[in-house]
């Protein structure tokens, strides 16, 4: 059984590498310094899975919410996740859930109400987890150098069904709240056009 926790400055690389290893046929060269770079930002928090021998299995960032797409104020309540992955061979054991209930409890702790997230729009498989964990659609829209991306959005404790997931992370940041349909997705980076699923959702208290 994984134990999922914050992750230490020293373990960063490591918890890159793991992102680097669920994306391997859809990596985007600039991510893996972003990813080092935004895990060092005031209030980031970098959550990983350790598995029995003691190696990471999945990581997720958590970051401050911010308007503009990440470079204006900061959204009081607002919790960004990227990087969200998990190791091919630890994927479909419930890894990804796992993590994802880890990240959204300490946003809960933390006074966030709300979170959101990008997801790619051809990754078919890294949506369906996020909208079986209650993620929805925005209908934002983004573009990044891998393709067309998505905006989701869902309340923090949401429903429970859903396995592990690995993809692509977008440039941390927070979304006007959209008005979120009944059963969307998606994701988004910086550079190719797609569609931006941003999880605005209220975290359940």
């Amino acid at each position: 059984m994984a134990s999922y926790r914050r992750a230490t400055l020293v373990e960063i690389d490591a918890a890159v590498e793991v992102w680097i290893a669920a994306n391997s046929t859809r990596l985007a060269p600039e991510h893996p310094a972003r990813l080092r770079s935004w895990a060092r930002l005031p209030g980031a928090y970098l959550a990983v899975a350790q598995g029995q021998e003691a190696a990471l299995t999945a990581m997720g960032l958590a970051l401050p919410g911010r308007a503009e797409d990440g470079v204006g104020d900061v959204i009081p309540g607002l919790t960004h996740l990227t990087g969200i992955c998990v190791l091919p061979e630890e994927q479909g054991r419930g890894v990804g859930s796992r993590l994802l209930d880890h990240l959204l409890g300490v946003a809960r702790t933390t006074g966030h109400d709300r979170a959101s997230l990008w997801a790619s729009a051809d990754n078919d498989r890294g949506q369906r987890f996020f909208q079986s964990r209650g993620f929805l659609r925005t209908g934002r829209v983004s573009t990044d150098g891998l393709g067309p991306e998505l905006v989701l959005g869902r309340p923090a404790a949401g429903p429970r069904a859903g396995r592990g997931a690995g993809g692509r992370c977008r440039a941390p940041g927070s979304w006007r709240r959209p008005q979120l349909r009944r059963r969307p997705v998606g994701r988004t980076t910086s550079g190719r056009a797609g569609q931006s699923l941003s999880r605005i959702v209220a975290l359940a208290r």
